[in-house]
């Protein structure tokens, strides 16, 4: 969590902060937020106009380290109708990263776009959400990606319990599952 205060400076930034830039988070309290490497980005975000919580991802890279992701929340802090500032919520989504490029590889871009590959889906493991899904889920399951992406396949209906539950116990204790031969039901409710 960053709290940036009006005038630009850092009002607050928690200590879990400390783990990526192995400076004291009190350090911080006060300087205007440049001094964050990662302001840059974290800025544009900022900048973008919205009248809710604005939501993105940046890139934090360090020095003999791999990058870490963020998933991040931008909400402006008020006090009646004065705004007092924005407070930037971050949730390191690197282990999740690395596990799509684990996953996919190279080719993640190619992945939504070839015709001649199995049906795909990306899920989430902390609560079986799809992310995404290629071409081929769509064309041979019958379904539109924006009635899929944020939904669980139970819920959907595209594959029962049993299933499920072998799938998702490989998927935490490993990190990832690629190549899962895995029967699915479409729209048209046809087990394929």
């Amino acid at each position: 969590v960053i709290v940036i205060d009006d005038t630009s400076r850092i009002a607050y930034i928690n200590q879990a902060f400390e783990y990526y830039t192995s400076v004291d988070s009190k350090e911080y309290t006060g300087k205007p937020a440049s001094t964050l490497s990662i302001w840059p980005d974290l800025s544009k975000l900022a900048g973008l106009k919205s009248s809710s919580t604005i939501h993105g991802e940046v890139v934090m890279s360090f020095e003999g380290r791999e990058p870490a992701y963020f998933d991040v929340r931008v909400s402006t802090v008020r006090w009646k109708s004065q705004r007092l500032g924005r407070v930037f919520i971050l949730e390191d989504i690197s282990e999740r990263r690395r596990a799509e490029k684990s996953a996919f590889g190279a080719h993640e871009e190619s992945i939504f776009s070839n015709d001649n590959i199995p049906v795909i889906c990306i899920l989430r493991a902390q609560d079986e959400k799809i992310i995404e899904v290629n071409r081929s889920f769509i064309l041979e399951l019958g379904y539109e990606r924006k009635d899929v992406v944020g939904q669980s396949l139970l819920n959907i209906g595209i594959w029962d319990v049993h299933q499920r539950g072998e799938f998702f116990k490989i998927l935490r204790s490993e990190g990832f599952e690629k190549n899962q031969p895995l029967s699915f039901v479409n729209l048209n409710r046809e087990k394929l």
